[in-house]
């Protein structure tokens, strides 16, 4: 969570990778920082900057995407 917050106060660009592996704890902060712009926590509130950037990337499993597409 540290380097998510430095990020967020930065103003940095933040890569995400295996969100779909990511615990359910984790999630729920992301998906509150996407519908509200800010992160809180017990102590504080953080609010996005201008220029975060966030970027996610998910494991694919081709075989289940093959199945699928025939």
């Amino acid at each position: 969570f540290l380097t998510f917050k430095k990020a967020i106060q930065n103003d940095c660009w933040l890569l995400l990778e295996d969100v779909d592996h990511s615990p359910v704890d984790s999630l729920s902060v992301l998906i509150d920082l996407l519908e509200t712009a800010c992160v809180k926590t017990s102590t504080s509130t953080f609010y996005l900057k201008p220029n975060f950037r966030l970027f996610l990337t998910m494991r694919f499993k081709l075989n289940l995407f093959l199945k699928t597409a025939n």
